[in-house]
């Protein structure tokens, strides 16, 4: 099947391996993703085979821990989200806690734009698409309380709200090639919403004129 074949299948990837992993193969299961993300960051059509290349693995290893590349994606977008939420877990002394995890989901974006376009376009991947949907919202939420009672955010905002920023945020990243190009761009989109969310004791600094 190619790289772009959608799979008939709509049974979601495992979220992490059943039982826990020896040294060896957490090694070669943490070298597969990093290879993975390292290739999927110059676009969407990786071959299975050439993630096992860089990662040094045999195929058999390869399809061992992951039997397709959806089961790769969402590997790789649960870890994102798995970092946000340990975020979001460690700013409650912060003053401004959402305005972190905001940080680290455009962060995210920028690292996984081109997977979250094989998320849409695989049916087998919708699951994972709404998990993740779904643990954001519930990050935004709490942190949200946190900063609305601290008077950082204006009192009309939600959780949607926020998840409609991160959508325009991911909107900026189109046709962006570079990941520094998509960096600078994510960061300004922020910036840019912020403005508008926050009141004045919680908006960033604007940034001096070009």
């Amino acid at each position: 099947m190619s790289p772009g074949t959608r799979t008939a299948s709509t049974r979601a990837p495992r979220a992490t391996p059943a039982t826990p992993l020896r040294s060896d193969a957490a090694r070669n299961r943490a070298a597969i993703l990093t290879a993975a993300r390292e290739l999927f960051a110059s676009g969407r059509d990786v071959p299975m085979y050439e993630i096992g290349r860089r990662a040094g693995v045999g195929q058999a290893t390869l399809y061992r821990h992951f039997p397709d590349r959806p089961a790769i994606v969402a590997a790789i977008t649960r870890e994102h989200i798995e970092r946000i939420e340990a975020i979001a877990a460690a700013a409650g002394d912060s003053d401004q806690p959402v305005v972190l995890v905001l940080a680290a989901g455009a962060e995210m974006l920028v690292c996984i734009h081109d997977l979250l376009g094989i998320l849409r376009d695989d049916v087998a991947l919708a699951p994972i698409l709404d998990e993740l949907r779904s643990r954001m919202l519930a990050v935004l939420e709490t942190t949200l309380e946190r900063s609305s009672a601290g008077g950082f955010v204006r009192d009309d905002v939600d959780a949607h709200d926020l998840m409609l920023v991160l959508k325009m945020v991911n909107g900026a990243l189109v046709g962006v090639s570079t990941t520094d190009e998509r960096a600078a761009a994510a960061a300004r989109a922020l910036e840019l919403a912020l403005g508008g969310l926050c009141t004045s004791a919680g908006r960033p600094p604007s940034r001096a004129p070009r």
